[in-house]
């Protein structure tokens, strides 16, 4: 309710508060915004006016002041994970409070649609607007489904999410303007089929996060164009939006032997498992289209704790290279990617299970060592995960985990002394 409170001081009421985080530093652009900008502009036809607003290059006062006033706005469309949750709410009591149709969407919504009766509605005055959940992926059908409904005031509390990707979008859906980023991101693909304990893509029925991968043609089209965009000598950083490009090896090794022919000095980043470490000719073939970079997920040295967040592709590299533990392997995919000429950044959690005081320190020796970019995060319970539900049965334990009860079940956190 405090945080609600805040509502009355205006769209962005505590500036001073905002902290560039790692998209504002790498000017990264949100990838999802514009795909569902795209699918908007689309079913609101060319006379409809969409704004996009990401919070760190546009901002929402700058964009209401663009529309000429919040009363001119007639739907807002706002996609939150866990972090960015409450200031979704707070932003969607602003604008239903004047009468503008809000629907939420995103991660969080999709693992806990209820959240917006339990947080929102009951804080709204009586003559708000209508707020509503989308559970899910949008595609257009769903669009529809939204826009229609609020031209009619018939706007339904919950809406039940579609495919991850629409086929073709790219080529079908207009091109919306973009600022200056230092960094373009290239989507290929969409949709993950692993379910880690801690993530909470899990809670996504199966169909609607089966991968999804654009048409070779329609990626090369996008790449020759941007390319071309780009002054010579000042080509931008690609990201290549991909869960794991080394699991979708045909796709890419296409991919790249037509930009080292067509597009010769663009650089990119992408993100793999550590086991594309053992395809020497997919690493030079990589480093050859470009690739400057590789974040891989390691999450922890302890295999205890990977065990228990199902990490398996850390259990088939240490398979892979015949070494007696997963840091040890690790530390081999490392050093074959380093001898390739590409950087590695490793992706770990902090207060895994099985961790314990100085696992940090251990860690970060690890990373210093191996040269790594470091990426540490600290474990989050996020909605709909394994690891989120657990912790609600009384089975996640902040503390050393020789305090722990034995009925405490399989998933000890220790983050003491870290």
């Amino acid at each position: 309710k405090d945080m609600l409170d805040l509502a009355g001081a205006g769209l962005d009421p505590r500036p001073e508060m905002r902290r560039p985080g790692l998209a504002e530093m790498q000017r990264i652009r949100a990838m999802a915004l514009d795909y569902l900008a795209r699918l908007l502009q689309e079913v609101v036809g060319p006379t409809g006016r969409v704004l996009v607003v990401d919070g760190a290059y546009e901002s929402l006062q700058a964009a209401v002041d663009e529309a000429g006033g919040i009363g001119r706005i007639r739907l807002l469309l706002g996609s939150a994970m866990s972090a960015s949750f409450p200031e979704l709410l707070r932003v969607f009591r602003i604008f239903s409070g004047h009468g503008v149709p809000c629907v939420g969407g995103g991660i969080h919504l999709t693992a806990r649609p209820g959240d917006l009766d339990r947080y929102l509605r009951p804080f709204l005055p009586a003559a708000a607007a209508q707020v509503a959940a989308v559970a899910g992926p949008c595609d257009l059908r769903i669009m529809r489904e939204i826009v229609g409904d609020a031209r009619g005031g018939t706007l339904r509390a919950g809406y039940s999410g579609g495919q991850n990707m629409e086929p073709d979008y790219w080529r079908r859906l207009p091109w919306l303007a973009r600022g200056q980023h230092h960094m373009r991101c290239l989507e290929v693909s969409r949709g993950c089929p692993h379910s880690c304990s801690f993530c909470s893509i899990s809670v996504v029925p199966r169909e609607q996060r089966r991968l999804q991968v654009r048409e070779i043609e329609d990626v090369l089209t996008e790449v020759r164009d941007t390319w071309k965009a780009d002054a010579p000598g000042q080509r931008r950083m690609r990201y290549f939006v991909a869960e794991n490009i080394g699991a979708q090896k045909a796709l890419f090794t296409d991919l790249l032997e037509h930009m080292i022919r067509e597009c010769p000095d663009i650089n990119f980043v992408a993100q793999a498992d550590a086991l594309v470490a053992m395809d020497e000719p997919f690493l030079k073939l990589l480093r050859r289209a470009g690739c400057v970079n590789l974040l891989i997920g390691f999450e922890s040295l302890h295999e205890a704790s990977l065990e228990a967040i199902g990490k398996r592709s850390a259990f088939a590299l240490r398979r892979r290279t015949g070494l007696p533990t997963v840091p040890e392997a690790y530390s081999e995919a490392i050093r074959r990617i380093h001898d390739q000429g590409i950087t590695v950044m490793g992706a770990f959690i902090l207060g895994l299970p099985h961790d314990k005081p100085g696992s940090g320190r251990e860690l970060g020796d690890y990373m210093a060592r191996h040269r790594l970019l470091p990426h540490p995060t600290a474990l989050t319970a996020l909605p709909g995960a394994e690891m989120f539900e657990s912790s609600y049965r009384g089975q996640l334990l902040y503390g050393h985990p020789d305090d722990r009860p034995a009925s405490a079940g399989p998933y000890p956190a220790a983050f003491s002394g870290m």
